[in-house]
């Protein structure tokens, strides 16, 4: 859907990219550390961190139920593929393959089958 204004091409309406197997109604992806240790001085002040160099990440996706394939056939023992921006933030820096860590199935009388999904990925972490 094209964003109409002053300077609207740097701007992103919408969500980016279809995923297969439900109609996305919501996309987002939380780029972290996997952990951060503080090295306190003998007053107890922060004086070093230990960071890993790669980000962490934790993906929701929800969306209504439109097949049984894509997200729809996810399982916890494989590599899921998300069409949406999974490396925004240091894109030639982010390893780690996405794993299903929950998926939550909603019916409701007077509304469409939806879904929603928890995904994450340790830069470390690869199913090979």
């Amino acid at each position: 859907m094209p964003v109409l204004g002053v300077s609207a091409a740097n701007y992103q309406y919408g969500i980016e990219s279809n995923e297969t197997g439900i109609n996305i109604a919501s996309f987002s992806c939380r780029y972290f550390p996997e952990f951060d240790d503080k090295l306190p001085n003998k007053d107890g002040q922060t004086i070093i961190r230990a960071r890993p160099d790669k980000f962490s990440r934790e993906i929701s996706v929800s969306g209504e139920v439109n097949g049984s394939t894509g997200l729809m056939a996810l399982t916890l023992v494989a590599a899921a593929t998300i069409a949406n921006d999974v490396n925004t933030f240091d894109s030639l820096n982010i390893d780690g393959d996405i794993w299903l860590d929950e998926a939550t199935e909603n019916q409701e009388r007077n509304g469409f089958r939806s879904v929603d999904f928890s995904l994450s990925a340790d830069p470390e972490m690869s199913n090979s």
